[in-house]
């Protein structure tokens, strides 16, 4: 290599001519190669190059830059008989480059790179990360731009990668120049992507400074050595046993891969990844090991034999005991010798799902060192640690094994410290370094990962540590991820299967094993209450609740209120009775590793008092009639939590009534994904996708009605092809790029207020419906549609009126448009099969044998011009029933519903106003009169009055809800909210009535014909009588 010599000192900085710390490479041919300089806005006072170190071995040349407002300093090694230097940066200048060009000198046409996925343009016909091949990209130099991010760690753009090497391809003695990354973990700081490849007129690499820490390597090669050969012979010695044949067959396999046998994969492998001088430190063998005992994570000390006669007495666990996917539990229940064998190496035929548990790891392993890598067990190290997750689960039941030897059991012992080892490195998932580690649910599940390592090796020396370590990064995880309320920040699915399952484990491992009680987290049992409250009521497509299909979600339940249950039933057995019930309502599931120990399917159940409820971050559930089969459910989506969720879904609604699913999020997750504002329940922007945040901005839950207010904001704008199919092919034909959305549009900010009264009824049976307002502010230029998707088998619709049958149970829904007061209605139909491995497959089996596995739902559109409202009821009923019949009244601001159980007078508005009609009197932009067969329903929810001519009502100071029953001798009041001053008029016949003895309402004055009562902040209630 070339480098500085001379220091160089100047009174003004240097801004030009500025080499740097790598001036040039010599290459295999003899000619030097490339060109390197330093580039700061601010330019250079001072560089300093020194010699620190020159052997046999090895030599240290470090370079020291002083700029205006920091230090860079490079130190490199070049290490002697190698194809590597290894480069290691720090730096706080704020700005700048070090620039190094890889066309001086070699003029390559070619580029050779591993990583997620690339462009077709770029890297034609490259399977990606998973395809055991190299991308080869032709290096063309037309236009100007960045071609190509080298990451500083895992990656799953495209055109980004792990290592870089470029050669010219038309000189069958070319030279062959690659980077790759190093030590993920001593990285600081660092920008995205780590290092940038840019063309035209040059091919230069970019090592962007700011302030931070970098670790890479040069590789100096020739391309006939540097790109991978044939699969070379191997020679099988004659006589192995059964580890030795792993080690082999091991090898074999990874050489079949053309990135196994990259040498410059190699290279990242030995000094980047797993360099020696770290795994060498790993301990393997320690004293005290025999000692250990198991199974000791999911089975309590002395529990084993009341998990056995559990097990035999349930029908469903003992059916799976025997079953390859049951290995484990299999053992453990029967302590059968001949399942215990296979549990420590059963090869079946190599596949790894299936292989025992010493060639699992000893796969990962060989893997690791001789394989591709960190990434080779995964696509990414995040997904790769679900794989050493696993076998700390299944090395709990392996390591009960009676036959195993001494030797089997240190073999085995040694290979999951390996992998606790691994799992706990800073360069397989950099904690702390600034690196972004992946969606919430990622890093979460690394930090159980390295728990259940410590848990499942209690006498490691390690152990304590890494233990502790996850233990306080869960902690702070649920006090970070759990909203006020409970909302996780992510949506159902991943709450569940990729977050709280990694949780759950870990904490029913610490506690077993003696170390922490994380079930006692008020955090954590917070979300899983937020869980129960938000999952749906029996849904009739797999007969049993399942979580509402938002964001990235399917149709799915889960097995995991059936652990949290078991987990908190001697701290809290009232909300273990709460979640055991979820479970046995959920579909009973038994989906996870070892389900089967920790739920007891006989413990004690309660029904949670399933209420209407604001979630901060995720948005309103209204119910009524729960936990009826035939309640009715509405889950309204508005919330600033976004990780898995769709723009779409923002202001989107789910609903079930009568016993039936009716209006739905598609429960697709990614197959495909639909983020499209008009594939969901709610208004789009133009009939154009857009990035949308939201919340709710008023909510209030009565006895007979429930308000929900959100605001939807936009500021940008894209066009989608109009369905996902058309969207993938042109992603399949290359006019659209992976990873990648079209050009956007930013436009003042658009705001779309939602809101939603549900009229209810305890009954179930009785009207229990929805009144929507759309409203728009800020920027009303653009036309928007509404769009009301739904599981139906039809859609008619005459006037203002269009009607959805059910696909299940004889449900109807009306939805009867009030403005516009004559829409032109349109529908559609769209579907999707639901992915084969959901928790539901079986469920739907039984409960619809005759049905394809498919969600197929139809729209319901009106569209309207700029600025314009919707106003419009959505009324569900059985095919039996009486229609309702909807009017608007009061100019619009109110709708007038008369139905089977009486008459129901509507106002909602965007804003309070006076509204007088039906000889109702409000100050109000939400409130109902209800009048049923022996009673008289006031709910005033946003607003300061609510009067009936003759009957009485009240005016309040402050805000809150208030909720006013007349029987003929009964009179309730009901209120929530701030502290604040209420007047009550009522009717003579009650002001000769005495306030209950418990009424938490003051009486400060009498006041004519009405009570004047202070309200206490909160909730409230008192019940008079008539004498």
């Amino acid at each position: 290599m070339r480098l500085p010599a001379k220091a160089l000192a100047a009174s003004q900085p240097m801004k030009e001519n500025v080499p740097g710390p790598i001036v040039a490479v010599r290459g295999r041919s003899g000619n030097w190669l490339g060109r390197g300089w330093l580039e700061h806005p601010e330019g250079v006072y001072r560089m300093t190059p020194t010699l620190r170190a020159r052997g046999p071995v090895f030599a240290d040349y470090r370079v020291e830059y002083e700029l205006t407002n920091g230090c860079y300093v490079a130190e490199m090694r070049i290490i002697a008989g190698t194809e590597v230097a290894l480069v290691t940066e720090e730096f706080d200048t704020g700005a700048g480059a070090f620039k190094f060009s890889l066309y001086e000198g070699l003029q390559p046409d070619t580029g050779r790179w591993r990583g997620h996925s690339g462009r077709p343009a770029f890297a034609p016909g490259y399977g990606g990360g998973r395809s055991g091949k190299e991308a080869v990209s032709p290096l063309k130099y037309d236009r100007e731009g960045q071609i190509f991010g080298l990451a500083g760690w895992m990656t799953w753009w495209p055109d980004t990668g792990f290592y870089w090497g470029v050669y010219n391809s038309n000189n069958p003695r070319s030279d062959y120049l690659g980077i790759f990354r190093v030590r993920s973990g001593q990285w600081r700081n660092p920008t995205w992507p780590g290092i940038v490849m840019s063309r035209k007129p040059d091919l230069v690499a970019t090592f962007g400074l700011g302030a931070g820490k970098r670790q890479w390597g040069l590789y100096n090669s020739t391309a006939a050595e540097a790109i991978p050969g044939l699969i070379p012979d191997v020679e099988l010695p004659e006589k192995l046993d059964t580890a030795e044949k792993v080690l082999v067959n091991n090898r074999l396999r990874t050489q079949m891969r053309e990135t196994s046998r990259s040498p410059l994969n190699r290279a990242m492998i030995k000094y980047g990844e797993m360099p020696l001088d770290k795994y060498k430190d790993w301990i393997l063998d320690w004293p005290g090991a025999d000692a250990d005992v198991y199974p000791r994570m999911f089975v309590a000390p002395g529990q084993l034999e009341t998990v056995r006669e559990r097990a035999l007495a349930y029908p469903p666990i003992k059916a799976r005991l025997g079953a390859h996917t049951a290995k484990p539990l299999t053992y453990l229940v029967t302590g059968n010798e001949a399942m215990g064998r296979q549990l420590y190496d059963a090869p079946q035929g190599g596949d790894y799902n299936w292989m025992g548990q010493m060639l699992r790891m000893q796969t990962d392993v060989t893997e690791w060192l001789e394989g591709e890598g960190d990434t080779g067990t995964a696509m990414h190290n995040l997904h790769g640690q679900i794989r050493i997750r696993g076998n700390a689960l299944r090395y709990d039941a392996a390591g009960a094994v009676k036959e195993l030897t001494p030797a089997e059991r240190r073999r085995l012992r040694a290979l999951m410290a390996f992998e606790a080892h691994k799992a706990a490195d800073l360069d397989w998932v950099p904690f702390g370094t600034g690196f972004h580690l992946g969606n919430p649910n990622m890093p979460t599940a690394v930090a159980a990962t390295i728990g259940l390592c410590g848990a499942a090796l209690p006498s490691h020396p390690y152990a304590g540590e890494w233990m502790d370590r996850a233990y306080r990064y869960i902690r702070d995880t649920l006090n970070g991820f759990v909203a006020p309320g409970g909302a996780w920040n992510e949506c159902p699915h991943y709450q569940m299967d990729a977050s709280l399952q990694q949780i759950l484990q870990l904490a029913t491992a610490l506690k077993n094993t003696g170390y922490a009680d994380l079930y006692r987290e008020p955090k954590l049992k917070a979300t899983m209450r937020y869980a129960a409250e938000i999952w749906t009521p029996v849904d009739t497509r797999t007969g049993y609740r399942v979580m509402p299909s938002i964001g990235h979600s399917g149709l799915e339940s889960t097995a995991l209120f059936g652990w949290m249950a078991a987990g908190t039933r001697d701290s809290d057995p009232g909300f273990a009775a709460e979640q055991q019930w979820m479970w046995a309502n959920g579909g009973k599931l038994m989906n996870y590793p070892f389900d089967e120990l920790v739920i007891d399917p006989a413990a004690p159940t309660q029904a949670p008092a399933f209420i209407s409820r604001n979630f901060p971050g995720f948005g309103v559930i209204l119910r009524s009639g729960a936990p009826a089969p035939d309640e009715t459910y509405l889950s309204f989506r508005a919330g600033y939590w976004t990780s898995h969720y769709e723009d779409g879904d923002q202001g989107s609604l789910v609903l079930y009534a009568r016993g039936a699913p009716l209006c739905l999020d598609f429960a697709s997750q990614y197959a495909p994904t639909v983020g499209r504002q008009y594939m969901h329940n709610r208004v789009s922007f133009n009939h154009r996708y857009s990035r949308d945040s939201g919340r709710i901005t008023a909510f209030a839950a009565g006895p007979r009605a429930d308000y929900a207010r959100g605001r939807v904001s936009t500021t940008t704008l894209m066009q989608l092809p109009e369905t996902p199919e058309e969207e993938a092919e042109l992603h399949r034909t290359g006019v659209l790029q992976p990873n990648t959305m079209p050009p956007t549009e930013t436009v003042k900010p658009i705001n779309w207020d939602r809101q939603v009264l549900f009229i209810k009824d305890p009954d179930p049976a009785a009207p229990n419906y929805l009144v929507l307002r759309e409203s728009f502010s800020g920027n009303t230029t653009l036309p928007t549609d509404w769009n009301l998707w739904t599981l139906a088998t039809g859609v008619t619709w005459e006037g203002n009126r269009a009607t959805a049958a059910a696909m299940f149970g004889g449900v109807l829904l009306d939805v009867v448009m009030l403005d516009p007061t004559r829409p032109a209605w349109s529908t559609g139909e769209w579907a999707h099969k639901f992915l084969p491995g959901n928790t539901t497959v079986q469920g739907w089996k039984d409960a619809n044998p005759d049905k394809p596995y498919e969600e197929r739902q139809k729209l319901l559109r009106v569209a309207q011009g700029p600025g314009q409202c919707y106003f419009a009821v959505l009324y569900p009923r059985l095919a039996t029933e009486q229609a309702p019949t909807v009017t608007a009244v009061a100019d619009g601001k109110a709708a007038k519903v008369e139905h089977v159980g009486g008459m129901d007078l509507v106002i909602l508005l965007p804003d309070a106003v006076p509204v007088q009609a039906e000889g109702v009197m409000a100050q109000a932009a939400a409130a109902t009169v209800s009048r049923r067969k022996g009673s008289l329903t006031l709910s005033l929810l946003d607003g300061t009055s609510l009067m009936v001519e003759g009957q009485g009502g009240f005016a309040q100071a402050g805000a809150g809800s208030a909720t006013l029953i007349f029987t003929p001798t009964e009179l309730t009041l009901t209120t929530d909210g701030a502290a604040r001053e209420l007047e009550l008029a009522l009717p003579a016949r009650w002001l000769a009535a005495a306030l209950p003895a418990d009424c938490p309402f003051a009486l400060k004055e009498r006041r004519g014909g009405s009570w004047v009562l202070a309200v206490p902040a909160g909730k409230a209630a008192m019940t008079v009588t008539l004498p």
